[in-house]
């Protein structure tokens, strides 16, 4: 019989502002490949990620003008590569709530994460809605 597991993402705000290391950037461009086929960059995500600040309107226009999804997916990690901890943490955060199964290509690059920022739940088995709903009011989980 096969168990099932759930992922939850825990993302603590703790206002850094740096520029990310080059272990984070490798962690992102580990699973570049999977992410330039896999994300969704719709209007609506893009939009998305502009209103949480995590990258410019001007460069969400630039996005909404190119034909290409990979196209539109490359220039997107650019853009986030080039932002600092934070707002990559606010992509992970808008990510998690619109394509959350695309987290853990971006937290779980060859064991490098953004460990100070971000934490991985695994739940054994299948928790209820009651017992999903009293862990995101406990511990400020996104899904």
């Amino acid at each position: 019989m096969l168990q099932q597991s759930s992922m939850f993402v825990l993302i603590v705000d703790c206002g850094d502002n740096r520029p990310l290391d080059e272990a984070q950037r490798r962690t992102v461009n580990v699973n570049r490949v999977h992410l330039l086929d896999l994300l969704d960059s719709n209007y609506v995500f893009l939009t998305e990620l502009a209103t949480a600040g995590c990258m410019t309107w001007p460069q969400r226009e630039h996005l909404l003008n190119v034909i290409q999804p990979r196209d539109v997916n490359d220039q997107l990690m650019e853009f986030l590569l080039r932002r600092s901890v934070d707002d990559f943490n606010k992509f992970i955060r808008v990510l998690s709530k619109t394509q959350s199964h695309l987290v853990c290509f971006l937290v779980t690059g060859q064991g490098e994460s953004f460990q100070q920022t971000v934490s991985v739940v695994f739940v054994q088995g299948s928790p209820t809605v009651t017992e999903m709903y009293q862990m995101k009011k406990e511990s400020s989980i996104y899904w």
